[in-house]
């Protein structure tokens, strides 16, 4: 068995690089630190840079879900019209209460099949507005990165069955530190009128979904040291240290560097991932390599992301002989640390995380030709890299 071992930084978190890009399109003097080359951040940073140099071109969003949420509600705010581009798979994601809201704030816009056209007289509303948080907090977050110098305070609130609420309350404590001022309830939050960041700089930290991937290398075959790691943190996938933790793996915080040690005492586990569901296709091989069964649960909007994951990551289990059942929510795997596979073919279906996933496979051994593993290239484009140079 090949012995893992990696040491370094981590590239900064997707999430919280491009919510803070959107605010720094409202204000360009802003530092933002850290480093992410990943597809979603360039997309983003392009678009900030384009929007700010006011060239009066479409702007691009490839397949990501993120920037073209995000990045519509900010252009809506500029009077003017608006285009919006990107790949047929972003335009089958649902995208209904995105467009619910610019009506709601008098944004006429008109979707093709692959572009998205907004015009704009800037947000008018003249009441609260009702955010639908049934499948993604993205649209809710997106209103409040674009609500800096607000002309009077608007509310928001929703009635809807709530997924992704640690998400959102990243987004909420990132403008908090930033200086937003929010009113927020159970059910309704309220931006205040005439706000700008009372911070020039912001510090942004590395991407614990990314640290998951490595880190699980690490647990089932060697060792993991990352450097600059956050001790506290605002992203929801920093709940993977207590997940590995009762899993028996070693997960040690000193100095704000992780190391995570291969464990021979692996435990299986039954854990709900309402806080944390960009963890599943990796968990779910992990899971796969503890014996006995586990119980991952708590995501069922997952069937919504870049492909559905959940019927993914079963098909990748079984193909290296475990079995597992598919629930409304999640999944159960029936795990064995036995390392005895076949030659087989898995398509990504163009998912980074389910790349992420068939590479931990492929490193401990299972033969995989997999399709389409440059999708990496979305969030961690360094993952291959990584698994080359051990």
């Amino acid at each position: 068995m090949k012995h893992f071992f990696y040491e370094g930084e981590i590239s900064s978190s997707k999430s919280l690089m491009n919510r803070a890009l959107v605010v720094s399109s409202f204000y360009s003097n802003l530092n933002l630190t850290g480093f992410s080359l990943c597809d979603d951040v360039q997309k983003m940073k392009k678009a900030t840079e384009q929007f700010l140099s006011g060239q009066n071109l479409a702007y691009d969003c490839g397949a990501a879900g993120t920037v073209f949420r995000f990045l519509s509600l900010r252009l809506a705010r500029q009077p003017g019209q608006h285009q919006l581009t990107g790949t047929p798979r972003l335009f089958e994601r649902p995208h209904d209460s995105l467009f619910k809201i610019l009506k709601e704030l008098k944004v006429d816009f008109e979707l093709n099949s692959q572009k998205l056209t907004l015009r704009s007289k800037g947000w008018q509303w003249e009441n609260s507005i009702e955010v639908d948080r049934s499948q993604t907090s993205q649209f809710l977050s997106g209103i409040l990165l674009s609500g800096w110098e607000l002309e009077k305070d608007l509310t928001l609130y929703w009635k809807s069955t709530v997924v992704s609420d640690a998400y959102f309350q990243m987004t909420v404590e990132l403008l908090k530190n930033l200086g937003m001022r929010l009113d927020q309830q159970q059910d309704s939050i309220t931006i205040y009128k005439n706000q700008k960041p009372t911070t020039s700089s912001y510090h942004v930290e590395s991407d614990l979904s990314s640290c998951f991937a490595v880190a699980t290398l690490a647990a089932l075959s060697g060792e993991a040291k990352f450097k600059n790691f956050p001790v506290q943190s605002l992203q929801p996938d920093f709940e993977f240290i207590e997940i590995m933790k009762s899993m028996n793996i070693s997960a040690d915080i000193t100095n704000h560097s992780l190391t995570i040690q291969r464990s021979n005492d692996l435990r299986p586990i039954e854990w709900n991932l309402v806080n944390c569901p960009d963890l599943f296709p990796v968990l779910c091989v992990l899971c796969a390599f503890v014996p006995g069964t586990s119980h991952l649960k708590g995501a069922p909007h997952l069937v919504h992301k870049e492909s559905n994951r959940i019927l993914k990551s079963a098909e990748l289990i079984k193909k290296i002989h475990r079995d597992c059942e598919v629930t409304s929510d999640g999944i159960i795997i029936h795990g064995k640390s036995e390392r005895e596979f076949t030659p087989f073919e898995f398509d990504t279906d163009h998912d980074h995380r389910m790349a992420f996933a068939a590479g931990i496979c492929q490193y401990l051994g299972a033969p995989i030709t997999i399709h389409h593993p440059e999708v990496v290239n979305k969030s961690f484009p360094e993952f291959w890299k990584i698994l080359e140079s051990v």
